[in-house]
């Protein structure tokens, strides 16, 4: 025979009951965060999205084949991807390279970015009282 205690067998009911999903229903988790860098390669512009804010990036890592999105084209698509709701940190590091290309371009990619519910910070934004 059995024996289970009622207080264990709610804990257990309660941790199977806990697991279980809905469908088709995503969680409203707040917005990770994204981070935007880019910088000259030649005479084009190469770009990064990296997932997460809290981490700081080594220069391989941004730059890395693998994360590097040749064009403007490729950068649009990267932020099409992403959900509704997050937030993109376009990051400056001038010592390391990183630079913000012309207005003209910013203000295209946040217009292109705001009509997919994403929204653009750039460094100045960042540091306003």
């Amino acid at each position: 025979m059995l024996r289970v205690s009622l207080g264990t067998l709610s804990l257990g009911v309660f941790l199977g009951l806990s697991r279980l999903t809905t469908p088709n229903v995503q969680a409203a988790d707040p917005p990770i965060g994204f981070e935007l860098y880019s910088w000259k390669n030649g005479a084009n512009w190469s770009f990064s999205v990296l997932e997460g804010t809290s981490t700081v990036r080594s220069e391989e890592t941004i730059r890395a084949r693998k994360t590097t999105l040749k064009n403007l084209t490729f950068l649009k698509g990267r932020l099409a991807s992403l959900p509704a709701g997050e937030i993109v940190y376009w990051r400056e590091d001038r010592a390391r390279g990183f630079r913000l290309p012309s207005r003209e371009t910013i203000e295209e990619l946040k217009r292109f970015s705001e009509g997919n519910q994403v929204t653009i910070v750039l460094p100045e934004d960042i540091h306003k009282p």
